[in-house]
C-alpha cells in the first residue's frame, strides 16, 4: 500500500489507524485465552505499528505529517479508571492495553509522529 501511496501522491499528510477486531472470548485478564489476546493484539495493535512504520517515509517527506489513532470508548485512557464511566463493570483485558500502547508507539518511535494526535471516535 504504501508503494502505491508513493506513486500515485509522492508523500502522505495523515496516517488515519482505525482498523480493529473485538473477540467475543475476550474477558478478565484472569480468565481469558492467550490464543485470544494474541489474535486481537496482532490484528489491532501490531497492524497498526506495522503500518504506521510502511509509510512513515511518506510522512517524513510531507514535512508536517500526522498519525491519528482512532478508538472506540473501550479504548479510552482517560475514562478507564472512572468508576461512573458507562463500561466500567466491562472488565476486558484487551480494550485499554492496545489503545494506551498505540498511543505511546504513535509518539515516541519518530519525531513525526511525536506530533501525532490520538481521536477517540464519537469524542
Amino acid at each position: 500500500m504504501a508503494a502505491r501511496i508513493e506513486e500515485d501522491c509522492g508523500k502522505l499528510d495523515v496516517l488515519v489507524n482505525k482498523a480493529g477486531i473485538a473477540d467475543p472470548h475476550d474477558g478478565p485478564p484472569s480468565r481469558v485465552n492467550v490464543d485470544v489476546i494474541e489474535r486481537v493484539l496482532r490484528a489491532n495493535f501490531l497492524g497498526a505499528v506495522a503500518m504506521a512504520q510502511a509509510v512513515l517515509p511518506l510522512l517524513r517527506k510531507s514535512g508536517a505529517g500526522w498519525i491519528v489513532n482512532v478508538s472506540s470508548d473501550l479504548g479510552s485512557i482517560t475514562t478507564y479508571g472512572d468508576p461512573t464511566w458507562k463500561y466500567a463493570q466491562v472488565k476486558v483485558c484487551l480494550a485499554n492495553c492496545k489503545f494506551s500502547s498505540i498511543s505511546r508507539v504513535s509518539r515516541s518511535c519518530d519525531p513525526v509522529s511525536r506530533r501525532g494526535r490520538i481521536r477517540q471516535k464519537g469524542r
